[in-house]
């Protein structure tokens, strides 16, 4: 079985970051583990959208401190 550190080194996401996408995962499904596809599919989008706003929200915080 691999471990989050495995995991995290491997899909590059810092281990608090993907621990916290994990929580996200269980709370937006209510903890249940056998998901239908659409609503995986829904999160996936979710999911992706949400990385991208903070990725963004990280460049602007870098950006605005360097001028």
């Amino acid at each position: 079985m691999k471990t989050h550190a495995n995991r995290f080194k491997v899909g590059g996401l810092p281990l608090v970051e993907l621990n916290h996408l994990e929580l996200q995962f269980l709370l937006l499904n209510d903890f249940r583990l056998a998901v239908p596809l659409e609503e995986m599919e829904a999160y996936g989008t979710m999911l992706v959208e949400f990385y991208a706003r903070e990725v963004a929200e990280q460049h602007e915080r870098e950006n605005s401190g360097k001028q």
